[in-house]
């Protein structure tokens, strides 16, 4: 794929575009990286790029998972997945702030998804949050239960800084 030697990558899962750069999560190479990496385009045509390995704690490594971007708050968000335990799929919620380039886990209340795989979600402007729909219940059974499910992740509203009374 032509990438510089110190991001040995076989795979890469659930990527974003922003500020000129490619933002990747869960690099794979004989088994789960979990690593968090970001590709800078050149600046000038004809440049090179570079790559960037992002030192934050976040998620557990995974595979399968679904990321979308909330442009409304400058966060990635990962759903779910299947995580070093091959057989037991996840239903957490992290956020990645990339104006700060830090994890961090999103605390849900009431009911939430089952863990799954293979899921598709999209950013709802209108919502202001998450569309969650589908996927598989379990890998590696031919009898897995597909889901036909739809769920929404409500973020809360972005706080203004354009007046200290509030957004007027």
């Amino acid at each position: 794929y032509g990438l510089r030697p110190q991001i040995p990558i076989m795979m890469l899962e659930n990527v974003c575009y922003f500020r000129n750069a490619l933002l990747f999560l869960n690099m794979i190479r004989q088994g789960l990286f979990g690593d968090t990496c970001a590709f800078y385009f050149a600046d000038t045509p004809g440049g090179s790029g570079r790559w960037e390995r992002i030192d934050a704690a976040g998620p557990s490594p995974r595979r399968h998972a679904v990321g979308v971007y909330d442009p409304d708050r400058n966060l990635f968000l990962l759903f779910g997945g299947l995580g070093s335990n091959k057989n037991v799929p996840l239903n957490d919620i992290w956020a990645f702030d990339l104006t700060k380039d830090v994890w961090m886990k999103v605390v849900t209340s009431g009911p939430a998804p089952a863990p799954r795989i293979d899921h598709q979600a999209i950013y709802d402007a209108g919502l202001h949050g998450l569309l969650l729909y589908g996927g598989d219940a379990m890998i590696d059974m031919d009898d897995a239960p597909k889901l036909h499910d739809v769920w929404e992740l409500v973020l809360p509203p972005v706080e203004s800084h354009s007046s200290s009374r509030g957004v007027q």
